[in-house]
C-alpha cells in the first residue's frame, strides 16, 4: 500500500480520487501493452513502427477520460522506451513528449467541443487536426532526442521523422477513431449485427483476404471493395462497427504484406509498407466520412422534426401519380389515431373530410395546377377516431412537378385551429356584445331612458352646433327652460310610473310642437326630472314668442295617461333668451332660461318670461361694484373728513359732522353719492357703517383729549340703526373710550329710516339716548314725517336740508319751508341746524329766522381729522353774520 500511494503521487493523480487513479493504472498497463505490440510490428528503418497503436490509444483515453491521465501514459511510454534498450534519460525525454503532446491535443479538441462519435463535419475537422498535429508533436519530440542521443543520425532524420508521424497517425486512425466510437449503444450494434450488417462486415473482411492473397504485386479488384462496402456498413450500423472492422482489415492487409503476398510486398519493404499505410488510411477514412455526413443528414432532419412537433404540423406526402399518401405520426396524433407506417391510398384523406368542406378543399388543392400557384390554403373539419369533427388548417405546396408544370407530389401540412376557431367566434360574441353594451351605454350616455330624448351631456353638443349655426347663418336661436308646474304632486299622488309616463307622453307633444330647418331641427332635451330644454330657430324676436306659446298649448292639453279619474291637465313655465341679443356662451345661455323660468314662477305660473340681458347686465355691474367697494374696506382705501358745524350768530364753533370718502387709488377723492346708494341697503353697508362709527369715536376721544371740546354727528343708516345687536356695539364702544364721548355725540338718521318702523326706532334710540347719546333727524323736509311721529321720537336736531336752503334767497316756497322747519322745531324744543350753506347772504337769512346753527361749503368745507383743530382755533365767525 505505500508503494501504491508513492506511484500515485508520482503521476501526480488527486489523492481521494479512486476512480480516476484506477484509470491511470488500466491506461498505463493498455498502453504497455499495446506498445510491445507495436513492437512487434515490421518496422519502417530501425527506430519507427508502421502502425503505433499507443498513440491511438493515448488520444482516444485522453479525449474521452480528460487530459490528466497524462501521467498514466507518460509512465507507460517510459516503460515501452526502456524495453528497447534506450538510455534511461533518452526514455524519459521521449515518454514526456509522447504523453504531453497526446495531453494538448486532448485538451484542446475537448474545448473546441469535439463529440467522440464523430457524427459531425466539424468532428472530422477536429479529428484530423488534433491526430496530424499530436503526431507531428510527437515524431518531432521522438526524433530529437534519438539524434541527440546518437541512436539515429541526422541524415536520416526526415524520413524517420515523416515515418515516425505516418505510424502514430495510423494509430489514431485505426486504434484511437474505435476506441473514441465505443459506447454500450455501439457495442450492442455490433454484437448483434442484422444480417446484412454482418454480411458487410464479413463481405468486407473477405474481399480484403482476397485481395491480399494473391501474388505479391498482384492488384486485384478485390482491393477496391471495402471501401464500398465498408462507407455501406457505416451508413448502417455507425462508426464504430465500420472501424473495427477496419481494424480487422488492417491485420489482415498487414499480415499478408509481411508474408510477402498483395499488391504492395513487391516492392522494397520501406515503400511497401508506406504504401500499405496510404491505402490503410483512404480506407480507414471512408466510413468516417460517410458517418459525418449521415450523422449530419440525421441530425438535420431530427431538428426538422422537432420543430415540426414544436410547431403541432402534421405533415403528409402525398405521390399523385401513385395517389398514395404518407402521413407523419403527428398526423396521426392530430387525428387521435394510431400511427401507421406505411402508406395509404389517397381517398383514406377524402373519407375524413367533412362533407361540407369537401368541395373548398378540391379547390384550393387545384390551383396547385396552375404552374405560378406556389402554395394552397384551406381551412376544413376533419374526422377524429372518436367520430368528433375539429377544424384544421390545410397548407399544401406542389413539391415536384412534371415537365409541362402538372404536379406530381404535393407536401401538405396539417394544423389544430379548432381552439383559434371556437376562441374567434367567442370573440365575435364578446365584440356583438360589446358593440351592444357600448350603443346602449351611448344611449345612456346621451339619451334619457324614459323620454328617448337627449340628455344635458348630449344638449351641451347640440347646444354648441346650434349657436355655430346662428352664427353662420345669422339667425337667432331661442334657448328655452321648461319646468312642469306642480309636477312633485303628480309625482307623490299616482306614483313613480304615472309621472314617467305623464313625462314620455309631454316630451312627444313637445317634439310635435318643433319644426325642422335647413340649417337643422329644433331640439328638445330633458334635463332634469321635470324639466325640458328647447333650442328653437326663429328669424324675429316675435317669432320666439309664438314658437314658445306654441308649446305651452301643446302642454296645457289634457293628458290621458290611464288614470281611473280620466285624463289631467298640466301647464308649464318656460324661461327664455334669445342669442345673439343675449351673446354668451351655451353654458351661460342656459343659466340665463334658467333664470327667467323661476321669474315665470314668481309670475303665477303657466307662463313664459324672456331674459332681459340688459338688466342683467346691470346687475352683475352692481355686484362687480359691491366687490370693489369691499376690496376698498378691506385695503383701508376709507377715510373720515369732517364738516364743521357753527353758530353764525356768534361766530364759535358748535362741532363737525364726519363725511366718508374713498381714497380711491385710480379717481382719487370720491364723495359718498357715489357708492353709499349701492351698499346702504346691503350687509356691506352695515359693515361699512360700523368702520365709519369706530372711526369717528375715536376721533371724537383723541379731540377731547387735546382739549377740542367739540360735538361730532355721524350718519348712521336705515339698515344699520336696525340691526338688533346695534345698542350693545354702540355701548361697547363707548366703553373703550369714555363717558365724555356720549355726551359729544350726535346719531344722525335719515327721516324715511326714523319712520320705517317708529315704534322699534323709539325704544332704540331711547335706548342710545340712556347712554348719553343725540339724535339728529337729517334731511328734515324731503320725507313724510307727521306731528305725531315728530313728538313720539326723542330727538335733539333738526337738520334742514341743504336744497330748501340754497334755493330760499330765490323761492319763496323754499323759504317758506325753512321757516315752518325752524319754527317746529322750536316747538319741539330742538336745536335746528342748516345744512348748504354756501353764502354770506344765506347764512344771514338763516340768523334773521331764528336759526343760529349751520354747515356747509361757505363756512368750510369737509376737512380731513389733522386739519380740523387748527381751523377751529382760527376761526373768527361768519364775516356777514351780524350784516
Amino acid at each position: 500500500m505505500p508503494r501504491l500511494r508513492a506511484l500515485r503521487h508520482a503521476i501526480l493523480l488527486p489523492q481521494g480520487d479512486a476512480t480516476l487513479f484506477a484509470w491511470g493504472l488500466l491506461l498505463c498497463a493498455a498502453y504497455y501493452a499495446c506498445g510491445l505490440l507495436g513492437l512487434s510490428t515490421p518496422q519502417i528503418g530501425n527506430n519507427v513502427s508502421l502502425i503505433w497503436p499507443p498513440a491511438g490509444l493515448a488520444f482516444a483515453a485522453l479525449l474521452r477520460l480528460g487530459p490528466r491521465l497524462w501521467p498514466a501514459v507518460a509512465l507507460a511510454a517510459l516503460l515501452v522506451a526502456l524495453s528497447t534498450g534506450a538510455p534511461l534519460w533518452t526514455a524519459t525525454l521521449l515518454a514526456l513528449g509522447n504523453g504531453g503532446a497526446m495531453a494538448l491535443a486532448a485538451a484542446t479538441l475537448r474545448r473546441f467541443g469535439m463529440h467522440p462519435a464523430l457524427d459531425r463535419r466539424h468532428d472530422l475537422r477536429l479529428l484530423a487536426l488534433g491526430a496530424v498535429g499530436a503526431a507531428a508533436l510527437t515524431a518531432s519530440n521522438g526524433v530529437f532526442w534519438l539524434i541527440l542521443g546518437g541512436a539515429l543520425p541526422l541524415s536520416a532524420a526526415t524520413r524517420a521523422w515523416a515515418y515516425w508521424w505516418l505510424g502514430d497517425l495510423m494509430g489514431v486512425i485505426v486504434v484511437g477513431v474505435p476506441l473514441l466510437t465505443i459506447s454500450r449503444h455501439t457495442l450492442a450494434r455490433l454484437l448483434s449485427p442484422g444480417l446484412r450488417s454482418a454480411a458487410l462486415a464479413a463481405g468486407t473482411l473477405l474481399s480484403t483476404w482476397l485481395a491480399f492473397r494473391g501474388e505479391a504485386g498482384g492488384v486485384s479488384p478485390l482491393l477496391f471493395l471495402p471501401y464500398l462496402l465498408l462507407g455501406w456498413l457505416a451508413l448502417r450500423t455507425g462508426v464504430f462497427t465500420a472501424s473495427v472492422t477496419m481494424l480487422l482489415t488492417a491485420a489482415i492487409a498487414v499480415g499478408a504484406t509481411i508474408a510477402a503476398q498483395g499488391p504492395f510486398a513487391q516492392a522494397a519493404p520501406t515503400a511497401s509498407l508506406a504504401m500499405l499505410a496510404g491505402y490503410l488510411a483512404t480506407l480507414a477514412a471512408m466510413p468516417l466520412l460517410v458517418t459525418a455526413l449521415t450523422g449530419e443528414l440525421g441530425s438535420t432532419e431530427q431538428r426538422w422534426q422537432l420543430a415540426l412537433a414544436a410547431s403541432q404540423l402534421g405533415v403528409a406526402d402525398w405521390d399523385l401519380h401513385a395517389g398514395e399518401i404518407e402521413f407523419s405520426s403527428r398526423w396521426h396524433a392530430l387525428l387521435d389515431e394510431p400511427a401507421l407506417p406505411s402508406q395509404e391510398p389517397a381517398q383514406g384523406f377524402w373519407s375524413r373530410l367533412h362533407d361540407d368542406d369537401r368541395a373548398s378543399v378540391q379547390v384550393a388543392l387545384a390551383s396547385l395546377r396552375d404552374a405560378q400557384s406556389e402554395a394552397a390554403r384551406a381551412e376544413c373539419r376533419m374526422r377524429r377516431s372518436d367520430g368528433s369533427w375539429r377544424w384544421f388548417e390545410l397548407n399544401a405546396l406542389a413539391a415536384e412537378r412534371d415537365p409541362a408544370g402538372e404536379p406530381l407530389r404535393l407536401v401538405a401540412t396539417l394544423r389544430d385551429v379548432h381552439g383559434e376557431r371556437e376562441a374567434n367566434a367567442r370573440e365575435q360574441a364578446a365584440d356583438g356584445l360589446y358593440r351592444q353594451l357600448q350603443e346602449r351605454m351611448a344611449r345612456q350616455a346621451h339619451y334619457d331612458e324614459v323620454t328617448r330624448l337627449p340628455n344635458r351631456a348630449k344638449l351641451a353638443l347640440l347646444l354648441q352646433e346650434a349657436l355655430a349655426t346662428s352664427q353662420r347663418e345669422g339667425s337667432l336661436l331661442t334657448v328655452c327652460h321648461l319646468d312642469v308646474d306642480h309636477f312633485k304632486a303628480i309625482n307623490e299622488r299616482y306614483g313613480h310610473g304615472t309621472g314617467d309616463r305623464l313625462m314620455a307622453l309631454l316630451a312627444a307633444r313637445v317634439q310635435a310642437s318643433l319644426r325642422s330647418w335647413a340649417g337643422g331641427d329644433d331640439v328638445a332635451a330633458r334635463v332634469g326630472g321635470d324639466e325640458f330644454a328647447l333650442l328653437l330657430r326663429t328669424a324675429t324676436l316675435r317669432e320666439s314668442h309664438h314658437a314658445v306659446e306654441r308649446v305651452l298649448r301643446q302642454i296645457a292639453q289634457p293628458c290621458d295617461i290611464g288614470l281611473a279619474e280620466g285624463p289631467i291637465t298640466v301647464t308649464a313655465s318656460i324661461g327664455a333668451t334669445v342669442y345673439p341679443y343675449d351673446r354668451v356662451d351655451g353654458d351661460a345661455l342656459l343659466r340665463h332660461a334658467d333664470q327667467a323660468m323661476y321669474g315665470a314662477k314668481q309670475a303665477g305660473r303657466d307662463g313664459y318670461l324672456f331674459f332681459d340681458a340688459e338688466q342683467d347686465r346691470r346687475t352683475k355691474d352692481r355686484f362687480v361694484a359691491l366687490g370693489r367697494v369691499q376690496e376698498a374696506l378691506d385695503a383701508s382705501e376709507f377715510a373720515l373728513h369732517y364738516q364743521p358745524r357753527v353758530d353764525m350768530k356768534r361766530g364759535r364753533v358748535l362741532g363737525a359732522e364726519a363725511l366718508l370718502r374713498w381714497l380711491h387709488p385710480e379717481h382719487g377723492l370720491v364723495g359718498p353719492s357715489q357708492f353709499l346708494p349701492l351698499v346702504e341697503h346691503t350687509g356691506l353697508g352695515v359693515a361699512l357703517g360700523r368702520w365709519v362709527l369706530g372711526q369717528g369715536v375715536a376721533q371724537l376721544a383723541a379731540w377731547l383729549r387735546e382739549g377740542l371740546d367739540i360735538k361730532l354727528s355721524i350718519n348712521v343708516s336705515a339698515r344699520h340703526l336696525q340691526e338688533p345687536s346695534f345698542v350693545d356695539e354702540l355701548a361697547a364702544l363707548l366703553a373703550r373710550h369714555g363717558e365724555a364721548v356720549a355726551e359729544h355725540l350726535v346719531l344722525e338718521v335719515l327721516e324715511t329710516a326714523a319712520l320705517a318702523d317708529v315704534d322699534y326706532t323709539c325704544e332704540l334710540m331711547q335706548r342710545c339716548r340712556e347712554l348719553g347719546v343725540r339724535f339728529a333727524l337729517d334731511d328734515f323736509g324731503t320725507g313724510y314725517s307727521t306731528f305725531t311721529y315728530l313728538k313720539r321720537l326723542p330727538l335733539d336736531q333738526l337738520k334742514i336740508d341743504r336744497s330748501f336752503v340754497q334755493q330760499m334767497l330765490e323761492d319763496r316756497q323754499d323759504q317758506a319751508i325753512v321757516e315752518g322747519v325752524i319754527a317746529l322745531a322750536h316747538t319741539f324744543a330742538c336745536e335746528v341746524v342748516a345744512e348748504g350753506v354756501e353764502t354770506p347772504a344765506q347764512a344771514a337769512r338763516l340768523v334773521e329766522l331764528g336759526c343760529h346753527a349751520g354747515q356747509g361749503n361757505g363756512i368750510a368745507a369737509a376737512m380731513p381729522a389733522e386739519q380740523m383743530p387748527g381751523w377751529v382755533r382760527s376761526f373768527a365767525g361768519v364775516p356777514t353774520a351780524t350784516a
